[in-house]
């Protein structure tokens, strides 16, 4: 028996997960949408200083579930070692590293440097925050790991 898991069944459940992450990330964009829209329907006053800097983070994270759901699309296709995918989770892993920097060091110095003192500070301080960036950083290593693979691929293959 092979130790080498079945790429049929890697194929199907990539495209199973591309589903989820796909309605995942519909649901983020509605509702980053609906609560963006809803001062401007009723009138309200804005919670943050810039309404765009607050959701900057998110729309960072919401373009990396969308690179997600393509590196998933490409391995559903049988691309399991190649460009779309290494490049995707390349920009999966910059998305978590960016969005987390502007969540934990931009976004608080900008308030406090609009608002003054009271508002924001040098670094917002959030465990999860800081594990999304680890996870980032280690999912760019990940990606040139793809890329080093593909090229092995390539290589053995001119030998066969």
């Amino acid at each position: 028996m092979s130790s080498i898991p079945d790429e049929a069944e890697l194929r199907r459940h990539a495209a199973r997960l591309r589903v989820g992450v796909t309605l995942l990330a519909g649901g983020t964009a509605a509702l980053l949408a609906w609560t963006a829209a809803l001062p401007l329907v009723f009138g309200w006053k804005a919670a943050a200083p810039d309404p765009l800097a607050e959701f900057l983070p998110s729309l960072v994270y919401l373009w990396g579930l969308f690179r997600l759901r393509g590196a998933l699309a490409a391995i559903a296709a049988g691309e399991l070692f190649g460009p779309a995918v290494e490049r995707a989770l390349r920009d999966l892993g910059i998305a978590l590293v960016a969005g987390t920097a502007l969540d934990i060091a931009v976004l608080p110095n900008l308030l406090f440097w609009t608002l003054g003192p009271g508002h924001g500070g040098l670094l917002r301080f959030d465990v999860g925050n800081f594990c999304a960036g680890a996870m980032g950083a280690g999912l760019l290593v990940i990606a040139r790991l793809v890329r080093t693979a593909a090229a092995m691929r390539e290589e053995l293959d001119g030998f066969l």
